[in-house]
């Protein structure tokens, strides 16, 4: 917590730059090795099964991201100890709920129908059983990995936390593909990946002791009374990753259920390549997260509007420059990257390039919301526009196909971009004309910060 805030941004910005890096790595070289040593319908197939446990996620109730937080705005304010209690609280509670998730889902698996609902015809019913157990428990790691991040976090090192979290899912990327390119199938690609998380976990684990020692493990400052306090935004923030469930893996298997694994393929791969413009997005807007809620700790709001201008300045340009070079170039990189084995479906393609478009417009407003813990109204609003738009989209998806399921996607994106940023701009004051004067300039100050990047790197 020494390190002054321009320290601290510019190693955030080159952890979150890695870890998008990664991100990136992953959605384009992931396509291509799939379709060419499973080809089209197994991987189809793996598609729909990495989505179901996505549920295990939703374990944490939502305790986890609030705490991170929380943790922050306690140090902030010189109050290490309670934040180590909020901390052993937390994980006490994730571990013991994620536990009893798990083994619902494990059970609820053996009764679903999965030859029959998505025309499965490559995976076995029993493999498909294990395979699903494999990647449950990799979820579970993630959660556990989530808590390490949120120690760093709250100690200002959330750059080093950050890398070390995309250090783990490089390697454990990197020895599922290994296992896919030497032959294996879905049940040894699934423990490849799960013993990468495993790994990278106990390696997380020990470098947190070392660099934040006060924040020990264990469960002896665990306190029922704290679990109480943020009960009512650890509830609200369940609502993202219940949106998100929705919005991502929902789709996939509403597309899957009317279309087959094959139209499945199409649509993730265009989707992963238009959700690069994400992928950017976020590297600004992670590396600003934690100083919110430290500004928000210091009751400094001038510079949570600055924050804020910033990161929404940076965010639209951004995802301008991305979506142009995309529109212009798209078809190329889908007929370089599939090997041809992937059509290019231009309705689709630029439907999806605005969903991520008006993203944009309204991420860095949710970051405020999001880093103060003022969020439980836009976690109602997200998740029940994507609970109710999946809806939608059924009938959509039937009478169109997979673009009139992509024009619910637009539909939730507007929905959320005005509800998020007037909320926001009331809540920290701010004066929406000076404010979109002030972010259609050019993010010049990006350019400072990437010669920094450079010089470090």
């Amino acid at each position: 917590m020494a390190s002054s805030l321009s320290t601290r941004l510019t190693k955030g910005l080159f952890a979150n730059t890695f870890n998008q890096g990664v991100n990136l790595l992953i959605q384009l070289a992931a396509v291509p090795i799939f379709l060419i040593f499973w080809g089209a319908p197994l991987y189809g197939e793996w598609l729909i099964l990495f989505a179901i446990p996505a549920y295990l996620a939703l374990s944490d109730i939502g305790f986890a991201t609030a705490s991170t937080h929380q943790m922050a705005i306690l140090v902030a304010a010189d109050k290490k100890g309670e934040a180590l209690s909020v901390f052993q609280s937390t994980w006490l509670f994730v571990f013991v709920v994620s536990l009893i998730l798990l083994a619902i889902i494990l059970a609820a698996v053996q009764f679903i129908p999965f030859l029959d609902w998505f025309n499965f015809s490559q995976i076995k019913s029993q493999e498909i059983r294990l395979v699903l157990l494999v990647l449950c428990l990799q979820v579970f790691g993630g959660l556990q990995t989530s808590m390490l991040h949120a120690g760093f976090n709250c100690d200002g090192q959330y750059g080093l936390g950050t890398f070390i979290t995309a250090l783990i899912r490089l390697f454990e990327f990197a020895l599922l593909i290994f296992v896919v390119v030497a032959g294996g199938g879905p049940l040894e690609a699934a423990s490849a990946y799960l013993a990468g998380r495993l790994l990278g976990y106990v390696a997380m684990r020990v470098v947190l002791r070392r660099r934040v020692p006060w924040l020990k493990s264990g469960f002896g400052e665990a306190r029922l009374a704290i679990l109480k306090e943020l009960l009512r935004p650890s509830f609200a923030f369940m609502g993202f990753p219940l949106g998100n469930f929705f919005n991502l893996q929902g789709f996939v298997l509403l597309i899957g259920a009317i279309s087959g694994p094959t139209a499945v393929v199409i649509f993730s791969t265009l989707r992963t390549l238009t959700r690069l413009v994400v992928q950017f997005v976020t590297a600004v807007n992670a590396t600003i997260r934690p100083e919110i809620s430290m500004a928000y700790g210091a009751e400094d709001f001038d510079l949570i509007r600055k924050l804020h201008r910033r990161s929404l300045q940076a965010s639209i340009w951004i995802a301008a420059l991305a979506i142009v070079l995309l529109a212009l170039f798209g078809a190329a990189i889908v007929e370089k990257w599939t090997g041809g084995r992937v059509a290019m479906d231009y309705e689709l393609f630029y439907l999806l390039l605005g969903t991520v478009f008006v993203n944009s417009l309204w991420w860095s407003s949710l970051n405020v919301l999001y880093g103060t813990n003022h969020h439980q109204g836009l976690a109602i609003v997200f998740s029940v526009t994507n609970a109710l738009m999946l809806v939608i989209a059924y009938p959509l998806a039937i009478s169109l196909g997979t673009p009139g399921a992509v024009a619910a996607l637009l539909i939730i994106e507007l929905i959320l971009a005005v509800y998020t940023i007037s909320k926001t701009f009331t809540f920290i004051q701010e004066n929406g004309a000076t404010v979109w004067l002030e972010v259609i300039k050019p993010p010049l100050f990006l350019i400072d910060q990437a010669k920094t990047l450079i010089s470090k790197a």
